[in-house]
């Protein structure tokens, strides 16, 4: 074990423990320091005055996770091969009690109270352990829980979920779920900041810390680290947060403020998960002053959501009492304000900060909270068949061929099932089909991601009519919102479909000043606040038509309280086009908009000044897109996972993108005991590679010096079926697949 001074900046020394260290823990007095040893089944006591070790406590089987009480008494310790946690008496060294827990235990923390220990069980969820009796009052389920942390008021456990990717957020007062905050991939170990103000989550296969707003339950920043985050751990005064690179043999330590590394140390040996609280309390020694201190009301805002779609949001200002009054201050739009309530209902993004005066002094402003309601979604549906030809047959059968209509699509593949001769395919249309005139209504159940829809196809009388040309079919305009002086657009197309694919006409009235329609995009630069009905009319060639209206709100542009930033993006449509590649429709929404003009450019070289939405085809071997948006003088940066956003179900690496190193997986799902990998780019320099289990745990490994290009090798599988990963590594660059093994 490495003892490293951070005022200093060096490592003091090391000291001899157990075999493979893994969690540890250190006293609220700061004068002990105690660390499981997974493979030894013991935990180290050590001396921080001398840096000694000055007891070993036998346990059970592979400790993991470990935590102190508040007072210091008690020891708790995650035995993970046992399903078992030893409770440790602190002024003895002694083992006082073992507690069965579920399947796996791993991270463990403590209530700030000391009357609750929250288990992380990778098999089952969390469980819930009151200290008084020793007893599992409880267990939330969660996939596949690592890390665990209590917030500084004990309101809040975040654990993380590695088979979501994402991080839960438990009310501790009714031992619910309460959001659920997606990160990067296999996020291992937790941590919240003293202030209770930001959570940090290492991402083991993306080397990347995600840092989360506590307040708004959404990741506001994703920090480069070293190879494989495992342990992390927030300074006291929260200004640093250290991450462990169990892969790097190193230590990377973050600017809090900045959300940048800002140093890197490297141990001469490798490091181990370091999973718990590791960074040393200040310990104060002077003499007692009594002093008064004057505490301003602050507010603390709680919205009833962060994300509706085309639902009204209101947000709950609290802390403000006394007879104060609060000041609102939104950004993006306005809402409605009713006392201590404050309500957006339009469709837009939005930002909300408040602060609260009483008699003659006001607050700091609150921490503000970042919200969006999205515009209606068209439902998944068959809205149509569109009949393109029906022939007699020899046999008095019809020989017909059609293409279904769909809306609500979402870009990801529909499975459509006819009820007749076994037809199921995946494959876009216009179909074929044989079928006797006595089966006069064909039965359509098509699939889409998690929804299903069902048609009744009366064919054959489509059959005898004299035209199969159809009116137009729109799914309706949300209602709209724009800001005076930005610029605005809206495609037309996104919304009508033609179900003989004719071209559409469109015909617009209502329009503000300074809005036009060409084409299908209506676009312009509002001048002034108001609320407008327009109406839109879809005409086909030969004349059929479908009309509809929406509302446009144009709202004042509020000045900034925060910086130029691009908060989020909106994926509008996602189209398949084959050979790996989609067209795929987006809007971007800012905060700290000033109305000056906006320059958006693309790392793929689009570069423009319109509002969007925005166009582009993409491929699916760059799943990530940077934006660079620049408005006066002021440049914000969003990297972009539309690959994601898209729902693909393509099968691409997790881990690092690289340019030069090329893994291809010849078979997939695998049948037998091995999967052969085809490796490229790597030709002279040595290549690792591993086989990982869903929480990123070593199952085989193995280096080569590869000498030729294109070389394969086979990598033996766990004996248990599903997903496995695979990780292959050089000296610069890694990449990550999925595996399924199959029977």
């Amino acid at each position: 074990m490495d003892v490293y001074d951070p005022i200093s900046n060096t490592i003091l020394t090391s000291i001899e423990i157990g075999h493979d260290p893994f969690g540890v823990a250190i006293s609220p007095d700061g004068s002990r320091v105690y660390v499981t040893n997974s493979q030894s089944n013991n935990v180290s006591v050590i001396n921080t005055t001398n840096n000694t070790v000055i007891a070993t406590v036998q346990v059970g089987a592979s400790p993991s996770g470990i935590c102190i009480t508040p007072d210091g008494h008690w020891v708790y310790v995650s035995n993970r091969e046992s399903n078992t946690l030893s409770v440790i008496s602190a002024s003895t060294n002694t083992v006082h009690a073992t507690i069965p827990v579920q399947k796996d235990p791993l991270g463990i923390s403590v209530s700030p109270e000391g009357n609750r220990i929250y288990v992380a069980s990778s098999f089952k969820g969390v469980s819930v352990i009151d200290v008084a009796t020793n007893q599992v009052i409880t267990t939330i389920s969660i996939g596949y829980p690592i890390g665990v942390s209590v917030s500084p008021d004990g309101k809040r456990v975040y654990a993380t979920s590695v088979s979501e990717s994402a991080v839960k957020v438990i009310d501790a007062a009714t031992n619910t779920i309460m959001a659920s905050i997606p990160v990067g991939d296999i996020p291992y170990g937790i941590s919240v900041s003293p202030d209770g103000s930001r959570v940090y989550v290492s991402n083991e296969l993306l080397n990347t810390v995600s840092v989360i707003d506590a307040l708004a339950s959404a990741v506001i920043a994703t920090i480069p680290v070293g190879l494989r985050p495992n342990g992390i751990s927030v300074s006291p005064d929260g200004k640093r947060v250290y991450v462990i690179n169990s892969l790097g043999f190193s230590m990377s330590i973050i600017d809090a403020a900045a959300n940048t590394v800002i140093e890197k140390i490297f141990f001469p040996k490798p490091v181990g998960n370091n999973l718990g609280n590791f960074v040393q309390s200040g310990l104060c020694k002077g003499e007692p002053v009594n002093f008064t201190i004057t505490v301003l009301p602050m507010l603390s805002l709680q919205a009833n959501s962060t994300l509706s779609v085309n639902q009204p949001i209101s947000v709950t200002a609290t802390g403000c009492s006394g007879g104060g009054t609060i000041n609102w201050s939104p950004q993006g739009g306005l809402g409605s304000a009713d006392g201590a309530v404050y309500t957006f209902s339009a469709p837009g993004s939005y930002t909300l900060s408040a602060s609260c005066t009483l008699g003659s002094y006001t607050s700091q402003t609150s921490t503000p909270t970042t919200l969006t309601i999205l515009p209606s979604v068209p439902i998944f549906a068959i809205a149509s068949v569109n009949l393109i030809s029906c022939e007699a047959t020899d046999t008095g059968r019809r020989l017909i061929k059609f293409d279904p209509v769909y809306t609500g699509q979402t870009g990801e593949k529909i499975v459509l099932a006819i009820a007749y001769d076994n037809f199921i395919t995946d494959q876009s249309g216009p179909y074929t089909l044989e079928v006797p005139i006595d089966q006069t209504i064909l039965t359509f159940i098509a699939q889409q991601g998690g929804t299903t829809a069902i048609y009744n196809y009366r064919w054959l009388d489509a059959c005898t009519q004299a035209t199969s040309n159809q009116q137009p079919i729109t799914t309706g305009i949300p209602s709209q919102t724009a800001l005076v002086g930005q610029a605005y657009q809206l495609n037309l197309a996104t919304y009508f479909v033609d179900p003989n694919k004719d071209p559409l006409r469109f015909i617009v009235s209502g329009l503000p000043d300074h809005l036009k329609l060409t084409g299908s995009i209506i676009s312009g630069t509002l001048s002034s606040t108001e609320s407008f009905v327009i109406s839109v009319t879809a005409v086909n060639p030969k004349g059929l038509f479908v009309s509809t209206t929406f509302q446009l709100t144009v709202n004042e542009v509020i000045p900034p309280t925060q910086p130029f930033t691009i908060v989020s993006v909106i994926m509008n449509g996602c189209q398949n086009l084959g050979n790996n590649l989609r067209l795929v429709s987006f809007s971007n929404q800012y905060a700290g908009l000033t109305g000056e003009p906006i320059v958006l450019a693309m790392t793929n070289g689009y570069i423009t000044t319109l509002a969007g939405p925005y166009s582009q085809t993409l491929s699916t071997d760059q799943p990530l897109l940077t934006l660079i948006a620049n408005q006066g003088g002021a440049t914000a940066v969003f990297n972009y996972n539309w690959l994601s956003a898209c729902g693909s179900g393509a099968r691409r690496a997790i881990g690092e993108i690289s340019t030069d190193l090329q893994v291809k997986v010849l078979g997939n799902p695998v049948q037998g005991q091995q999967v052969e990998l085809e490796i490229r780019g790597v030709v002279g320099s040595w290549v690792e590679v591993s086989l990982l289990d869903a929480q990123g745990r070593s199952n085989h490994q193995q280096r080569l010096t590869w000498l030729t290009d294109g070389e394969r090798v086979s990598v033996p599988l766990a004996p248990a079926l599903g997903m496995q990963l695979v990780k292959v590594q050089t000296e610069s660059q890694s990449q990550t697949l999925k595996v399924i093994k199959g029977r």
